[in-house]
Order: C-alpha cells, then structure tokens, then sequence
C-alpha cells in the first residue's frame, strides 16, 4: 500500500508509516498548497490512497481514487487506530472506498 498525507495531516504519521514499512508521501514535501481536486489527481495517477483530516474528501469520493482515509481530528491516539485499520483491511485494495475513522471501538 502506498500512501499520501494531505497537508493537514501531521508529519509523524509519515514516520510512522514508514516505520511500518507503508511506501508514504507528504503533500507538503513537494507540492504543497494543491487544491483537493489537484491532490485527488495526483494520488490517482500515483496509485496513492490519501489519508486525509479534511472533511472535503468526502465530496469528492464519487471521483475515481486509489482509496480515501479520512481521520477525525478529534480521536484519541490517531495513530494506533490508523495502524489498527490497516493491519485489518490485511493489503485489500481500496479502490473507490471512503473510509472515515471517528472513533475505534473493540
């Protein structure tokens, strides 16, 4: 899985994916201020699912993408949870599916 951070994600989520051994991009290392739609383009054609805390993604989940991951910005601990949905999603594709993380519950 290969992913990419929009701007207003924060680095240490790229640490820790990495650290997990996920291929990840930052928006911010090289392009940032793209608009949404400029970033959606550019994970597509990247085979990037983006990981975002806009809500805007949502609206533009009916556009063709490599998946969307949208994280609240009012969980605790976003990083364990990120980690825990993906080590249950296993590598499935997440082509077209919007996945919006609120809470986690056991």
């Amino acid at each position: 899985m290969s992913f990419l951070l929009d701007e207003n994600v924060p680095a240490k989520f790229q640490e820790l994916l990495k650290n997990n051994g996920y291929k990840v991009e930052h928006i911010n290392s090289k392009h940032k201020g793209m608009t949404d739609k400029e970033v959606l383009a550019y994970a597509y054609k990247n085979k990037q699912i983006i990981i975002s805390q806009d809500f805007d993604f949502c609206q533009l989940r009916q556009r063709e993408h490599w998946g969307i991951i949208k994280i609240s910005g009012k969980i605790e601990n976003p990083l364990d949870i990120l980690l825990k949905l993906l080590k249950h999603l296993n590598g499935q594709p997440l082509k077209d599916v919007y996945v919006q993380v609120d809470r986690y519950e056991k």
